[in-house]
């Protein structure tokens, strides 16, 4: 902004005259940058009122975002959540591990996600729609982060992981009462949130599939449904009816089980493994969901096969490396 030559009419920070301005010849204004030119005798450069607004707009931001967060979510998600995270707790932080609190809190989960969504959309689903879909991701996402945050944690690190585990749970349970009517406000990304809680879990129960070693056809059934069910909960909203949408599930069930048979003759195992198969169930469930849509053109299906190619760059490059 250009500044005047005027020796009268600058005024300071308050609206008064500036009496140094107003002393001070025109010849003698300063060519030092505002920073310089605003430095105390200590060289440490004074806050002028836009830096002083800075954080009070972050402040609001953040606060507008909470009161959004607030307002979407439901009070009973919160009361759900904290029964679900109170069973992780008493899951994980019980020697032994008491198999009957997890499937418990699988139960609630399930169970209180129905009632959740419900609620939600009363109207919606009163019309006939199945809440299945739904509640799919919710009860795998309870069923595999305890036994994940039991087989790799301990100490404190424990308490830490289940209590983040279960505000997980209702970041995911949310996004998928927020996600029913697709075109609805936030849909999109609550769609993308639970997503992401989808690839999550598909990476915690691989990983156990993985690490606990059940033999060649466990391991393979269990991966195949592990890929079923999550496809299911991935392709929900892609406006197929019930039987196409299993019917596409099914298709990325055989794809992850063909492939978990394959890399039992590969010098691949533990997460390093788990990581190779949520790549390639990346890859199914996203060119099968673009495909769906309509939307499954050559820069999209360059894009899904550059970042899985990326993914498994870095997977070889860490086998490589001895790192997992």
């Amino acid at each position: 902004m250009p500044t005047s030559s005027q020796p009268t009419g600058q005024t300071d920070e308050t609206g008064q005259p500036d009496a140094e301005a107003i002393d001070q010849p025109d010849a003698e204004v300063s060519d030092e940058p505002d920073g310089e030119a605003n430095a105390d005798p200590d060289g440490a450069a004074s806050e002028g009122p836009a830096n002083g607004l800075r954080p009070a707009k972050i402040l609001g931001v953040l606060g507008a975002g909470a009161l959004e967060v607030a307002r979407l979510t439901p009070a009973a998600a919160v009361a759900l959540a904290v029964v679900v995270t109170g069973a992780f707790l008493m899951f994980v932080l019980t020697e032994p591990p008491r198999h009957w609190l997890l499937a418990l809190g699988v139960a609630a989960a399930a169970l209180g996600a129905d009632g959740v969504l419900r609620g939600v959309h009363a109207r919606t689903f009163a019309l006939g729609v199945d809440t299945a879909p739904q509640i799919v991701l919710p009860a795998l996402y309870a069923l595999a982060m305890p036994l994940f945050i039991e087989r790799n944690a301990s100490g404190f690190w424990t308490l830490l992981l289940a209590l983040a585990a279960g505000l997980g749970f209702l970041v995911i349970l949310v996004a998928e009462a927020r996600s029913v009517r697709q075109y609805e406000a936030r849909a999109a990304e609550a769609r993308l949130v639970a997503d992401a809680g989808a690839y999550l879990t598909a990476f915690a129960l691989l990983s156990l599939i993985h690490t606990q070693e059940p033999g060649l056809p466990a391991a393979v059934a269990a991966a195949a449904l592990v890929a079923g069910l999550l496809s299911f909960a991935v392709l929900r909203d892609a406006g197929l009816g019930m039987l196409d949408l299993l019917t596409f599930a099914l298709v990325g069930a055989l794809v992850i089980g063909q492939l978990r048979w394959a890399l039992h003759f590969v010098p691949l195992d533990g997460h390093l493994a788990a990581v190779a198969l949520l790549l390639a169930f990346f890859f199914v469930s996203g060119v099968l969901s673009s495909r769906i849509r309509g939307q499954l053109t050559r820069e999209v299906l360059i894009q899904y096969a550059g970042l899985t190619a990326l993914g498994v760059a870095v997977v070889v490059a860490a086998r490589a490396a001895d790192l997992a």
